[in-house]
């Protein structure tokens, strides 16, 4: 079987019986993948840099955003698909697992992801950026939107682009960025700057 990625799930969950939907989850002490589990592929899109930003998280599968754009897709002894990947907050790593069926919540679109702009090229990415429709002053209205915001719940429709955070980098000769986007202008605005 070739291997699954977020442009193949939903096409392979469709072949399996039907399961109960909505979001389930389940939690394990360890960080290594169980005996007995099948691995299947990843939703990681190795075009862009995935960012950690959670859209309607416990409540749909958003494939773009944090946990899922970085989950391994494995098949448990049930015959069960899981995105599963290593939480690292709290006391000790642990890994969460997402069972997911066809009848289950997805969002495809948009993706959240994370550029990194050398200052010297801070200008020519704002001009690049225009032809999304971002401006100097609609970046600092999106900016401001989300300003305290680490769990986005409102409607996104996919359609545009949106820099939800702008900060200095590990040296401060170059921007992060975050942009939500679909995954189509994310792989077009990502390979255009690095």
């Amino acid at each position: 079987m070739e291997l699954l990625g977020y442009d193949t799930i939903l096409d392979h969950l469709k072949t399996l019986p039907a399961n109960t939907g909505g979001f389930q989850y389940k939690e394990l002490l360890s960080q290594q993948v169980p005996d007995g589990w099948q691995y299947l592929g990843t939703l990681l899109d190795e075009k862009i840099r995935p960012a950690i930003e959670v859209y309607k998280h416990f409540t749909h599968y958003a494939l773009g955003f944090y946990p899922f754009n970085g989950c391994d897709i494995y098949e448990d002894e049930e015959g069960r698909v899981l995105l599963s990947y290593i939480e690292f907050g709290g006391h000790a790593p642990f890994r969460t697992s997402y069972i997911a069926t066809k009848a289950s919540p997805f969002i495809i679109e948009p993706v959240a992801f994370s550029l990194q702009v050398h200052e010297k090229d801070n200008d020519a990415f704002m001009d690049f950026m225009m032809k999304y429709g971002i401006t100097k002053d609609s970046l600092e209205e999106d900016l401001l939107r989300y300003k305290n915001i680490t769990h986005i719940t409102d409607e996104l429709t996919g359609e545009e682009v949106t820099v939800l955070r702008k900060h200095r980098g590990i040296t401060s000769t170059e921007w992060m960025y975050t942009i939500i986007a679909t995954r189509s202008d994310a792989h077009a605005i990502s390979s255009w700057f690095q």
